[in-house]
């Protein structure tokens, strides 16, 4: 046995922590919770970030403790590392605005003024621009909260009109448009050079439809600021949608003579002037943007366009073919689909499919979808479950091809549809679509209807206010011989959507329930419109009209 003076020699010192200091237990600490952010255990990282923010009084560590608490959405996490942030960072106005906003979130306004003047007064722009990017992301309570303490603050000082336009868009986002207007003619009254209450002012004015009065907003301040760009881009916008169609495209040339290399702005006036039917203009811009950047494949979409509302159809496919970006790909080969619209056209269809599936096998199930689907639509329904036969051999868990086979099957062999319905809500046990056509088909081919009515009626739980739910529930009822309740839904179909097969179950539930005169009103008028829709005439048989 050693003795005491041997083993005091070897007992490890607790550290003593010096703010601005680390030690070994600092950096053990905070590389587990680096560690610990990356693999997800985003509790534990929280945990150490606090803990050494507490410590080591570093800003730095606060703010990422802060960042972590944010992503956790940890009131109790952001309250404590934004204080911390504030104690160890007091010139930095963003912990201010971020404890605040938890303040207003709770409703505890008179806590937070304070936190919002300090970090007004130590970095005002930057504030107020955080705050008006999170607004469209702002509870209601929050919007309020800020409207009251913005308005206790131009009790105290009036002529703040970078105040006032951010209590306009507050108010505007809550759609109380009067309240955002008066705001802005009040920043306007204080400052009528204010570039950013004219353009906020004008565009509420175009949100309104008011295009003369936005116009007529924005001509002093053009005048005095012509080179202002956003000014510039705002009357453009007006202009077209005022049908002042020439002085749009003036305005656009005007544009981009000052800024001709502005890749971003250029796509954005091409775009508006395809919008407003200039496709010869929308056109040079965008064989302008294939030369400055050739890499950007997305003019060749809106090119594409344009040579499609031409009649030029094979220079349309030519221009879709060349798409490859992730947003507009498949919606372009969506329409080279569509362009190729004759059975003739299959073998190019298919050869377009096939090419695509190997050089994107990101979207080859899309793929595999999209020419089934055309398959069928041209009368070649065995090629189209040949098709969807060998996708689901690659890809058997994707609800998509087993919706599509179930839908082309349905009418033909139930209960291989009914097989694939059941296998998609094996695998996503809440999918409405999968529950409604389920149930709706059961009442098409069997007579189970109360089973029909059970997955209906979750299907409804879970989209309240689907037309196509809607009519599904209504027609099981119908089914079900409870014909008052059936007219109940069936209505509220028929008032979304004026579709022949709502229409005709709407007949039939009158006709069953004894309203005979009401039911072949409503089919005579609908036959009138769409004589040869056989929904119709199948309540028409059914009800013996026909």
């Amino acid at each position: 046995m050693q003795n005491t003076r041997e083993q005091d020699a070897y007992v490890v010192q607790p550290p003593t922590y010096t703010p601005g200091e680390f030690n070994r237990e600092s950096i053990y600490e905070l590389l587990v919770a680096e560690l610990a952010g990356q693999q997800g255990q985003f509790d534990l990282a929280l945990n150490n970030y606090i803990k050494q923010a507490r410590l080591n009084r570093d800003p730095a560590i606060a703010e990422r403790a802060t960042r972590v608490a944010q992503y956790l959405r940890s009131v109790e996490g952001i309250t404590e590392a934004a204080g911390l942030w504030i104690e160890t960072d007091p010139e930095n106005a963003e912990p201010y605005q971020i404890s605040a906003s938890i303040l207003l979130h709770q409703k505890r306004y008179e806590e937070a003024m304070p936190l919002v003047e300090r970090a007004l007064e130590f970095d005002r722009p930057r504030m107020l621009a955080v705050i008006r990017g999170q607004i469209p992301e702002m509870p209601n309570e929050v919007i309020s909260g800020y409207i009251n303490l913005f308005t206790q603050l131009l009790d105290k000082e009036p002529n703040q009109t970078d105040v006032l336009v951010t209590q306009g868009l507050l108010y505007k986002q809550q759609k109380n448009l009067d309240a955002a207007l008066d705001a802005y003619e009040t920043a306007l009254a204080i400052d009528a050079r204010s570039a950013d209450a004219i353009a906020q002012k004008a565009e509420l004015l175009r949100l309104r439809g008011q295009f003369t009065q936005a116009l007529q907003t924005l001509a002093p301040a053009l005048k005095s600021q012509p080179d202002n760009q956003s000014l510039m881009i705002l009357n453009t916008q007006l202009l077209f949608q005022s049908g002042q169609i020439e002085k749009g495209v003036a305005q656009a040339q005007e544009i981009l003579a000052i800024n001709n290399k502005d890749y971003q702005l250029k796509f954005y006036l091409a775009l508006l002037l395809l919008e407003n039917n200039r496709g010869d203009d929308a056109q040079i811009l965008l064989n302008e943007l294939l030369e400055q950047n050739s890499n950007d494949t997305r003019p060749y979409f809106y090119l594409g366009t344009i040579a499609q509302q031409q009649g030029q159809i094979d220079q349309a496919i030519d221009h879709y073919l060349k798409v490859d970006d992730p947003a507009t790909t498949f919606q372009a080969i969506g329409r080279v689909s569509a362009l190729l619209d004759s059975p003739e056209d299959r073998e190019r269809l298919t050869g377009i499919i096939g090419d695509l599936r190997k050089t994107r096998p990101d979207l080859a199930s899309q793929l595999y979808t999209m020419e089934a689907e055309w398959l069928n639509l041209h009368n070649f329904t065995d090629d189209a479950l040949v098709v969807l036969e060998e996708a689901l051999t690659r890809y058997s868990d994707d609800v998509n091809l087993l919706y599509t086979r179930a839908m082309m099957l349905e009418s033909i062999d139930f209960a291989r549809a009914e097989e694939d319905l059941r296998k998609i809500l094996e695998i996503e046990p809440d999918s409405s679509l999968a529950m409604n056509a389920l149930g709706y088909t059961l009442t098409i081919h069997t007579e189970r209807y109360e089973e029909a009515y059970e997955l209906i009626a979750k299907a409804l739980e879970i989209r309240p206010n689907d037309p196509a739910i809607i009519d599904s529930m209504g027609w099981v009822l119908f089914k079900l011989q409870r014909y008052e309740e059936s007219i109940q839904y069936l209505q509220r179909a028929y008032d979304e959507i004026k579709d022949g097969e709502v229409i005709g179950h709407l007949v039939r539930a009158y006709w069953a329930n004894g309203d005979k005169q009401k039911a072949r009103a409503l089919l005579d008028e609908a036959l009138a419109k769409d004589p040869d829709n056989s929904h119709l005439q199948e309540a028409a048989q059914a009800i013996g009209a026909r």
